[in-house]
Order: structure tokens, then C-alpha cells, then sequence
């Protein structure tokens, strides 16, 4: 600390060396060491900064200082905005992995919740016209509701922009062409402005009148709905961060510890302090503007002397931390603590007649767990973690297009004997990569060979879900696989572990949105059909016409919901015991849906009849007797508690508590069987 206060002593003695009216760059007190990411100033008196490492601050007029009361969770510097002291908007972090929208409106901050754990960016023009944008869906807000929209592209949005109740801009980003555009919301009606070619950067977006973006050399300006070229420079390649004070006034960041000014028609360089890693520049006039980035660093543009640096300011000061404890748990089957862990299923992959555990993780090795039971004495190792020991760990082979040792960021998983030679195959969902299909050598060592056996898809198609059945009762086991990003796909079986892809001749092309999916036999005629949820489109139920195409009738037979209800799992059980099968279906953003069967394949919205609504954020869900009365339960796993919902023969009762099941968590997928070969159903 002593050396940091000469540093920040000897800086300021030079600084007083020089006129106090000079216009110039000059360190600023910061209430932190902590790397500062993002600056957003609303006046001269009114300003934040954001770190992803420190949390918010603020400028009172005066000095920077730590906002109070502290946001919860980890502050995410892309998704932040606010009109004033009183309205500010951003996304969290929280311990579970998941953005949390926060509002403070002056007292306190608020939870929003808008069906979203992915939140991009946030705008507001005015404390009643904002809009945020996150995966696959976009929410425009009026000063009291948020209202889901479609989005303009399957492909993400990195900017938005709201201008009037009635006019929102959007950037797209990550197309596959490399092809960004740039989109118009005007009265209910999205439009492409333009389409730019590859390597265009959005550094700008502000509003219409200050939307500025790179490419290559040079720095385009949008105004009035046209493109107009502002300058053409070398420069313009190393710039990160930009400010427009008006279109032949822009400030901008260049390189580490550089800022560069485009003025008079050309750029120059201003000198600064000697400080590196600039993050983000704002300037309020001509005269006037603010940097910050690493270590804390502030500067300040003004013809006014900063305050100084002392002592004092700097032993207020909270150190970053350089360690984090991890607790570990008591239980083998708990694995590592990181909480990463998505999909699960379960079968016996070494034949020793005991159910093993397989889960797959996002960004971390996936995990398979062997079940010891009653070999072992200990109670705490009856579950042994054994995935990079038996190949199915999840990590990359070194390949022309990814590095060796990456995490495939899987996220769905399921067996099945697909060779038909007793022995359970797993195929994974890779979510930024290609699936896998693991097979099974007999003693639970699995070989990866996705791309031989016709399963692997497209690296881009962000596949979710997977599931197994025979659909043209041909004997052979059939492979459906849902894609957020394009179309989902099925693969006919042949019997000896190979796929051929019948998507089309299927009637299964779609475009986007799927999440889970479910096979059964709705109307009875012997065939599997198929239920499909999705995200930011309605549900889909194909009616299987005798083993050679779907015809999607989720309209008309009741079971389509709506596009904004962003459905995550569906399950097909009879939950009446009347021969035909049912179906719930968990939604992100409303409550979940159970609907009955008529007999015919037709259904009715009986959720509020059987006592199953609800405002939880559900994820994955499954259907057992789990108490053993003949009729069939239900399991819901949340954003939050789980829910143990039990048959009463004419409705659901809410028993969480009663059976000594409650538990709160991000929690996504969920199985059940019988782990301890006891008779009953665990999950």
C-alpha cells in the first residue's frame, strides 16, 4: 500500500506543477484496486463504473465512491444501463450461474424476473422505455410490464438500442456468414437495415444519432437511417472503446494506455498519466470526460485539478482477492462442488446389475458415477466417479477445427443399446460443438465415434435434448435430437449402430427453438408420436403416420401453448389411470401446463383442475409412483426449490415438505430409478 500511495503522491505533485486551468487528462481518486470494466456517465454530477471484480460505483460530483446498497451477485459489464440515481437496470451474476435482472428505483434493488438466465445487453432511454436482449428472446419494458417479442435472428444480439415506445434497434452477432445486420423494431414489425460484411464492430450504441461502428479502417456513423463514412485510418483497427461528443468531436481508446481523438477531420493522440489497460471511455462535453480500467485506474479530462490522493483514500480500499475456498462434500457421488452439472441419465453400463449415473457438464469434464452399492462398507463411497478412466469425460481430441482438452460444453444425455448387443450405449448433446455417441465395449469403456455412426450434426446447431425410440417399428432404435439454433434432426437406426438422417422426408424441419421432446403413442394407433417444447416458438406435437412421416398438430389437438412461455421438458404419463397418455409440460416463463388426453390424441388444459399452477422457473421433470399407490407422481426441478407433486387420483398435492424433498438450486435435469435395488423409485 505504501508503495501504491508514493505512485499516486508523486503523480499528484506533478500534476501541481502544471495551471489548474489547463484542459487535460488527470488521475482521479479511485475507491478501488479492483480492474474497472465499463463507464457510463449521465452528467457531470452523475456517473457508475462497473466491475465484474469490485462491483458498482458511482459519482456523487464529487468523488467515485462504492454504490450502497451493494447489488447482489456478480455485476455483468455488458448488461447494465440507467437514466438516473433512482432507475438503474443490470444483470447479475448469481452463485447458481444464471443472470438475475435487478431494478433499483432509489431504496432498494429489486429482482425482475423475465424467463431469461442469459441476459446480453440492457437499454433505457427513460425511466418508462427500456429493452433488453438476451437468448433467442428480446423484452421490451414501459414503465410498468415487460412485454417477450420474437427476436429478429436465431443468431445472438450484442447491442440494443430503445428509442421510442415504438422504435428499437438491435445489432446481430455471431451469424454464421460472418454477415452481421442491424435491425429496425418500428410498430410491431422487425426490419434489416443492412447487412455488413465480416469483422464489423459495434462500439457505439448509444442512440440512433451516436451509433458508431468499425471495419477494418474505417469508422461508419449512423444517422437518419443512413451510413455515412467518418473517417478512414490506420488507427480505427486498434480502437476499443468509443465516446461520440458530436460527429466531428469522438474520443476513443487505442490499444492499452493510448486515447486518441478524432477532431478537425483527424485523429491525434492525447497525452495521458502513465497508466496501462484502458477499458472504456465517456466523455460528457468537449471539455469534459472520464477513463477508467485496471488496478482501480481513473482519469479525468477537465480544467479542474483532481482531488488528491491520500493515504486515507487508499487504505479504504478492499484488495482483490487472490484465493477462493471450495468447500468439498461428504458424499463421492457429490463430486467436485462446482455447480455445472445439466443433464443426467442412468443405466448399467458395466452389466454388474447395478444402475450407474452418468451427468453431463457444461463447461467441465462430464462425470460418470459407478454404483458400489453393497460392496463397499463405507456409506460414502458407494458412488465413484470413474468418467476420464472409462472415456466419457466430454473433452476434445486435438482436430483440425478445436484444440485438444476442451470441454464440448455438453448438455443433454442419453442411453441406449443401439447395436443391439445388451450392452448401453450414451449419446451427448454438445451445445458448442458437435454431439458424441459413446459406445459401449461390454465392461462400461466407451469409444466416441458420433461422426462414424451419422449422429454428429453440425457444430453450429446448439443441440439440447436427445431421445430414443423406434418410430417406424422396424425393431431398431431411432435417434431424435433437438437444436436451439437450427433445425432439429432425426436419425433412422439400422439395427447395427448406424444413423441416417431423415429430417425432411420426416416433415421434422424446423428452424430453431427446440429444447425437450418426448415420444408416445397419443392416439393409440401403435405408433410413437412426438412431442417437441421450444423456446420463443409454440410447442409442437407430430401425429406419427404409420412409421413414414410426422404431421405437427399441436394447435389443433390443444397442446401448442404460446411462443413467450419458453417450455423446457415435456413428459407423456397417465395421469388418470385410463388407459391413454397425458401431458405436463414446464415452462420458463409461466406456469407449467398439464394437459389430458381425451382418447383420441386431442387434449384439454386441466392444470388449474388438478391443482398444478404455479410460478416457478422449471427446468426438467419426471413422472413415477414414487409412493407406491398405484398412480403415477411427479417430479419438477426449478430455479429455485424443487417440487415433489403427488397423485391423489383427481389431483396434485403439493408434498415437498411432508416427503423430505425439498431442495433449492439451479436445478435442471432430473432422473429417477431404483439406485439401491430396494423396490421403490429414487430420483
Amino acid at each position: 500500500m505504501n508503495i501504491l500511495f508514493r505512485i499516486c503522491l508523486m503523480l499528484f505533485l506533478l500534476e501541481q506543477s502544471t495551471s489548474s486551468q489547463e484542459l487535460k487528462w488527470r488521475l482521479y481518486p479511485s475507491p478501488t484496486t479492483a480492474n474497472l470494466d465499463r463507464i457510463k456517465m449521465l452528467s457531470s454530477s452523475v456517473g457508475f463504473i462497473v466491475s465484474e471484480d469490485s462491483g458498482l460505483f458511482e459519482y456523487d460530483g464529487k468523488r467515485w465512491k462504492r454504490f450502497l446498497p451493494s447489488l447482489p451477485g456478480k455485476i455483468n459489464r455488458a448488461a447494465f444501463d440507467a437514466t438516473s440515481r433512482t432507475d438503474i437496470w443490470c444483470a447479475s451474476l448469481g452463485e447458481l450461474d444464471q443472470h438475475q435482472l435487478y431494478h433499483f428505483d432509489g431504496e432498494n434493488w429489486r429482482r425482475v424476473y423475465i424467463g431469461e438466465n442469459a441476459i446480453i445487453s440492457i437499454s433505457f432511454t427513460s425511466r418508462g422505455l427500456g429493452m433488453i436482449s438476451g437468448i433467442s428472446s428480446i423484452a421490451l419494458y414501459d414503465g410498468r410490464t415487460f412485454q417477450l417479442i420474437a427476436p429478429p435472428t436465431i443468431n445472438d444480439i450484442s447491442q440494443a438500442i430503445a428509442v421510442a415506445p415504438e422504435e428499437y434497434f438491435v445489432f446481430e452477432s455471431n451469424a454464421p456468414n460472418g454477415r452481421n445486420r442491424l435491425f429496425r423494431y418500428h410498430k410491431n414489425v422487425w426490419q434489416a437495415i443492412r447487412e455488413f460484411p465480416h469483422g464489423v464492430r459495434p462500439l457505439s450504441f448509444e442512440s440512433p444519432s451516436r451509433l458508431l461502428l468499425l471495419l477494418g479502417d474505417t469508422l461508419f456513423h449512423f444517422q437518419d437511417y443512413q451510413w455515412e463514412v467518418v473517417s478512414i485510418d490506420t488507427i480505427i483497427r486498434e480502437i476499443h472503446s468509443l465516446s461520440m461528443v458530436n460527429k466531428q468531436d469522438i474520443w476513443a481508446l487505442r490499444g492499452v494506455n493510448d486515447i486518441v481523438r478524432f477532431n478537425g477531420g483527424k485523429w491525434t493522440s492525447i497525452s495521458i498519466p502513465a497508466v496501462s489497460d484502458l477499458q472504456s471511455i465517456a466523455m460528457i462535453s468537449s471539455e469534459e470526460g472520464w477513463a477508467v480500467g485496471a488496478n482501480g485506474i481513473i482519469l479525468h479530462y477537465s480544467r479542474t485539478d483532481s482531488p488528491l490522493v491520500t493515504f486515507t483514500n487508499l487504505s479504504q480500499v478492499s484488495l482483490k482477492k487472490l484465493f477462493q475456498a471450495h468447500a468439498l462434500g461428504k458424499l463421492d457421488v457429490i463430486g467436485q462442488e462446482d455447480r455445472d452439472e445439466y443433464g443426467v441419465a442412468i443405466a448399467d453400463v458395466n452389466g454388474d446389475e447395478r444402475l450407474d449415473i452418468f451427468t453431463v457438464a457444461f463447461s467441465l469434464p462430464n462425470r460418470l458415477y459407478m454404483n458400489n452399492w453393497r460392496i463397499v462398507e463405507n456409506p460414502y463411497k458407494w458412488m465413484a466417479e470413474e468418467a476420464d478412466g472409462r472415456g466419457v469425460q466430454g473433452l476434445s481430441s486435438m482436430t483440425q477445427d478445436r484444440p485438444a482438452n476442451q470441454t464440448l460444453q455438453d448438455i443433454g444425455c442419453a442411453f441406449a443399446d443401439i447395436d443391439n448387443n445388451a450392452t448401453q450405449d450414451l449419446f451427448v448433446t454438445g451445445y458448442s460443438m458437435f454431439n458424441e455417441m459413446y459406445i459401449n465395449d461390454g465392461d462400461g469403456y466407451f469409444i466416441e465415434g458420433a461422426r462414424d455412426r451419422g449422429v454428429a450434426g453440425d457444430s453450429l446447431d446448439k443441440s439440447n435434448a436427445a431421445i430414443f425410440g423406434d418410430v417406424n417399428n422396424d425393431g431398431n432404435l431411432d435417434l431424435f435430437v433437438t437444436n436451439h439454433v437450427s433445425s432439429n434432426r432425426l436419425y433412422l437406426g439400422n439395427g447395427t449402430g448406424k444413423f441416417t438422417e431423415v429430417t425432411d422426408s420426416f416433415n421434422l424441419r424446423t428452424e430453431r427453438g427446440g429444447q425437450g421432446a418426448v415420444f408416445g403413442d397419443v392416439n393409440g394407433d401403435g405408433f410413437i408420436d412426438l412431442y417437441v417444447a421450444n423456446w420463443s416458438l409454440r410447442n409442437y406435437l407430430y401425429l406419427n403416420q404409420q412409421g413414414r412421416k410426422f404431421d405437427e398438430m399441436g394447435e389443433s389437438a390443444g397442446v401448442a401453448g404460446e411462443p413467450f412461455w419458453k417450455s423446457q421438458a415435456p413428459v407423456l404419463f397417465d395421469v388418470e389411470n385410463d388407459g391413454d397418455l397425458d401431458l405436463f409440460v414446464t415452462n420458463r416463463v409461466t406456469s407449467n401446463r398439464l394437459y389430458l388426453n381425451n382418447g383420441t390424441g386431442t387434449f384439454h388444459d386441466a392444470t388449474n383442475d388438478w391443482g398444478l399452477r404455479d410460478s416457478a422457473a422449471s427446468y426438467g421433470t419426471i413422472a413415477g409412483d414414487f409412493d407406491n399407490d398405484g398412480d403415477l407422481d411427479l417430479v419438477v426441478a426449478n430455479i429455485g426449490p424443487n417440487v415433489y407433486y403427488r397423485n391423489e387420483g383427481d389431483r396434485f398435492i403439493d408434498a415437498t415438505r411432508e416427503v423430505g424433498v425439498k431442495q433449492h438450486g439451479y436445478n435442471t435435469g432430473i432422473a429417477s430409478c431404483d439406485i439401491d435395488a430396494d423396490g421403490d423409485l429414487d430420483f
